[in-house]
């Protein structure tokens, strides 16, 4: 599944992407899912050049959803008592 949300992510379907992990979160909760999920929340996506060379600005991230990702980890996590697994996430 990781293939398809790259994919998303490349192509700048952030709402696409967001799906996707949202998926992959249903049949696993690991760590590293939650904190791949909210670097795509904070990361601007698309932009580059165009033919002709001039600059395409991409869609900015957002902060607070990347927050809420990593809340929403950081809660599950603890809940399952995975302690280890929270250790990666950042402080709240």
């Amino acid at each position: 599944m990781q293939a398809y949300i790259d994919f998303e992510i490349e192509e700048a379907e952030r709402e696409r992407a967001r799906h996707l992990y949202e998926r992959l979160l249903e049949r696993t909760s690991h760590v590293k899912v939650y904190i791949s999920y909210a670097l795509m929340e904070v990361s601007t996506l698309g932009g580059g050049e165009d033919e002709d060379g001039n600059e395409i600005e991409g869609e900015a991230g957002n902060d607070e959803m990347a927050r809420g990702v990593f809340e929403r980890g950081y809660k599950d996590l603890r809940a399952r008592g995975e302690k280890e697994d929270v250790s990666h996430l950042p402080p709240l």
